[in-house]
């Protein structure tokens, strides 16, 4: 965690440093090892098995519910104008430099003009624009718009007031300009994580109201390392390496995402059957089987930390848990470090809060809501709460420590006198279901993947209209926690900043529309016959062109 602490310092000085300069240039890398396309390439060698854990609902990222179709779909077919290296440094994606006016408004993005998708259509500056303003539709019911919600004139045209938006400006084939209408600090973070650009030519015809049921969302078409060829339902994803892949052409055949459980991947990497696993969350190895995975000789294992962590989502909607109090009560009553120590054989952390206390947002005065049922007990009195009611504690399949942390928490909450039902369920119904806001409780896990604090606590947390999105589980709202989210969003001064954050965490903390669990470590296994895939928090296959097999 210190490697994030020391990145995220250096990425808000790389943004001070923008902002006061004049016509600053702030190109990618040039000793980027994504840019390799000189490089000598090696004759593709074999297929590479990697493993998830559930099935993807979509292959278009955009319309996915979860992980699972934004990285079978997403981060392995299609590319984001700029990427991350394992340290969280911008890398060159299809944007191969740009540039951010001494005012903050305007970025100029140059694009790499040997990208190209996979059915040999040329790559352009079209499909960018093509891709934002769909995004910007008022049609569009996928994710993405929170992200360009400060793009000159998106407002207008996503509510349907404009016909077109100026904040978007095709230079020429490979050049585009972005003007905004105030600074946005993430903004550079928020176009290299989460905004995929889709090929304009496979959705003629297409409106943006149809997108997620468009032919894409099954056969997606993409500029990225894999090309899809086939989905076995349930079983596994099969691709074919991409040989003119702009970043440099993989090394291998093809790739097969296999999907199966956690157990059953432990046992098809001892029989030499999988090579890698893939991100946090949605396919590494469990906690539990840290021990059996490091005693097979056929494979190098990784520990590494995360920013992923695990929350239960309480639906603020619901009468009987709008008051603050009875979600007080059930965050004194869970013994999380015992969950830690225990569950997670201490490969993990508490969470206090929406931020790491790595990191430099993080407000160390925050409540730290140690376990005491006692107080539990009060609070649940006080609230006056209902001790004949039962409450329904949903849980996703497919993560081993979460599916065995419900029962230890439901136990804790009726050691307190609640009384609580759990049903495990799949992925896309649990959050249907939650968006329906018919569940009381869920059991879910968090990570945006981002190190910005806007990214972090704005999806879960805003309820206003202004840069909206779909991931308020919780159904909170909070004026004055909508307010304070979009003053932190243009605001570049780091202290003013810090402040606006501090102050929001609290109200978080003190609202508690989400009950923070733990953060855990990740395992991540590559078989010794794969070589250069390391596992890591930015996800291992961040250099798949560069996977050898050893000879």
């Amino acid at each position: 965690m210190k490697k994030i602490f020391i990145l995220i310092i250096s990425l808000l000085f790389l943004f001070a440093m923008v902002a006061c300069s004049n016509e600053s240039s702030s190109n990618t890398n040039k000793n980027d090892s994504k840019s390799n396309k000189n490089k000598k390439q090696n004759t593709p060698q074999d297929t590479v098995n990697i493993v998830m854990w559930s099935a993807p609902d979509t292959f278009n990222p955009y319309f996915s519910q979860g992980n699972y179709g934004k990285y079978a779909g997403g981060e392995l077919v299609l590319d984001t104008l700029l990427d991350y290296d394992p340290n969280f440094n911008y890398t060159h994606a299809l944007a191969k430099g740009y540039t951010i006016s001494d005012d903050g408004l305007i970025y100029t993005f140059k694009l790499d003009e040997n990208a190209t998708w996979h059915d040999g259509e040329p790559f352009t500056a079209a499909d960018v624009a093509f891709t934002f303003k769909s995004i910007m539709d008022p049609e569009w019911t996928g994710t993405g718009y929170v992200n360009l919600s400060l793009v000159k004139g998106a407002k207008e045209y996503k509510e349907g007031k404009a016909e077109d938006v100026p904040g978007i400006q095709i230079v020429n084939d490979h050049t585009i300009k972005v003007t905004l209408v105030s600074p946005y600090a993430p903004f550079l973070e928020a176009l290299g994580k989460g905004l995929w650009i889709l090929p304009e030519h496979a959705f003629a015809n297409v409106k943006p109201a149809d997108m997620a049921t468009a032919d894409f969302s099954k056969n997606p078409i993409g500029t990225g390392p894999v090309k899809f060829v086939k989905y076995a339902t349930d079983q596994y994803v099969e691709y074919e390496a991409n040989d003119k892949y702009f970043l440099g052409a993989p090394q291998f055949t093809k790739l097969i995402l296999r999907i199966m459980t956690p157990d059953l991947a432990l046992a098809a990497f001892e029989a030499g059957e999988i090579h890698a696993t893939t991100r946090t969350g949605i396919g590494t190895i469990n906690i539990t089987d840290h021990k059996k995975i490091q005693e097979l000789p056929n494979v190098n294992v990784t520990v590494f930390d995360t920013m992923s962590y695990q929350t239960m989502t309480v639906n603020t909607t619901k009468p009987y848990l709008s008051n603050k109090k009875v979600r007080k009560a059930i965050m004194y009553a869970i013994d999380r470090k015992a969950i830690v120590e225990q569950l997670l054989q201490g490969k993990g952390k508490i969470a206090y809060g929406p931020i790491a206390e790595e990191s430099p947002w993080f407000n160390k005065n925050l409540p730290t809501y140690e376990y005491d049922p006692k107080q539990a007990k009060k609070l649940l009195e006080e609230a006056g709460w209902d001790f004949s009611r039962e409450l329904q504690l949903s849980v996703p399949k497919g993560n081993l420590i979460r599916e065995r942390s419900a029962p230890l928490i439901q136990q804790y909450l009726q050691d307190i006198g609640m009384k609580v039902k759990l049903e495990f369920m799949d992925f896309p119904t649990l959050m249907n279901l939650m968006e329906k806001q018919e569940l009381d409780m869920a059991l879910l896990g968090t990570s945006t993947g981002m190190v910005d604090p806007d990214s972090n606590i704005y999806p879960f947390f805003n309820s206003s209209q202004l840069r909206p999105t779909g991931w308020n589980t919780a159904s909170f709202k909070d004026s004055k926690i909508d307010e304070l989210l979009e003053a932190g969003a243009v605001e570049t001064d780091q202290s003013k900043r810090k402040q606006i954050y501090d102050e929001v965490q609290e109200i978080a903390v003190d609202e508690l529309p989400y009950i923070y669990l733990y953060y855990e470590q990740s395992i991540g296994a590559v078989s010794k016959d794969l070589k250069n895939a390391v596992p890591n928090q930015v996800g291992i296959e961040w250099n798949i062109y560069d996977w050898t097999f050893n000879e």
